[in-house]
């Protein structure tokens, strides 16, 4: 994982979802959490196309059991594991739709779905929007910008011991 890819994930030490989202959040995440979390994410995204990647290869990747992850993850991230994985997809199903010319299905299918129904769904639950009214909204903004850039989201957390 490059490090603008963990600036847009903890920028300020905040959870990546408050940042992909677009929701504001007062919870501080605790600094020692920032290492956790970085690597289940670039855990994820080394197995993103991989609809079959699930809690049990996160966990042993990670090198604990489901119960220890599970439990830790939850504490981290406010998130089961399963919610944890998803939103890493998704989020890098939005940034993949503002930055390329791929369709809903295929970008979908990039980020490991299988079910385009579920995964408009929980698209749809997590930015607030359609797959296709966030390709609207954002794809010709950041399509035609610098590459690289992100959103111009100013999160309101802070690192507690960091």
């Amino acid at each position: 994982m490059n490090n603008k890819t963990v600036q847009f994930y903890l920028r300020g030490g905040c959870y990546f979802y408050y940042e992909v989202s677009f929701k504001r959040n007062e919870q501080v995440i605790p600094h020692e959490f920032r290492n956790f979390l970085e690597k289940c994410v670039s855990i994820v995204e080394e197995h993103i196309d991989d609809h079959n990647f699930s809690v049990k290869t996160l966990a042993q990747e990670m090198g604990m059991s489901h119960s220890a992850l599970y439990k830790k993850v939850k504490l981290a991230s406010g998130q089961p594991v399963t919610a944890f994985i998803r939103s890493v997809r998704l989020r890098k199903a939005a940034e993949i739709m503002v930055s390329s010319g791929h369709n809903i299905n295929e970008t979908a299918a990039i980020v490991g779905f299988t079910n385009i129904k579920f995964f408009r769904q929980y698209f749809n639950e997590l930015f607030g929007m359609k797959p296709s009214e966030y390709i609207k909204r954002y794809r010709k903004p950041f399509h035609n910008s610098q590459a690289g850039q992100y959103c111009q989201f100013t999160p309101s957390l802070q690192t507690v011991g960091g």
